[in-house]
């Protein structure tokens, strides 16, 4: 069984670590967030500086582009295979977006 001393010292060893690890992050989101403010004042109308933030957050453009057409196709196929459901869907949207405006 551990004594009282040993567990404090593993408690405090784990305190350091998570202030270590919490320091660590603070630099990383500021290092990002410096680095897109930066692009985006460098490339204002440029979409390359826009691709690079993609890429720094992990994303892809070619990957949203194929995204955004196969939702497209699921959604003509959808049309297609089950007209029911969809104008249920768009009446219900219709429905909420009314009530929205008012």
């Amino acid at each position: 069984m551990a004594t009282k001393a040993e567990l404090e010292k593993e408690l405090l060893s784990l305190k350091l670590e998570l202030e270590n690890s919490r320091l660590a992050y603070d630099a990383k989101k500021r290092n990002m967030n410096k680095t897109d403010a930066e692009l985006m004042g460098k490339t204002e109308h440029d979409t390359e500086g826009l691709s690079q933030i993609l890429v720094n957050h992990g994303l892809d453009l070619d990957q949203i582009e194929d995204l955004g057409a196969t939702l497209i196709d699921e959604l003509k196929m959808l049309h297609k295979e089950k007209p029911v459901t969809v104008l249920i869907a768009t009446f219900i949207l219709g429905l909420f977006v009314g009530r929205v405006s008012k």
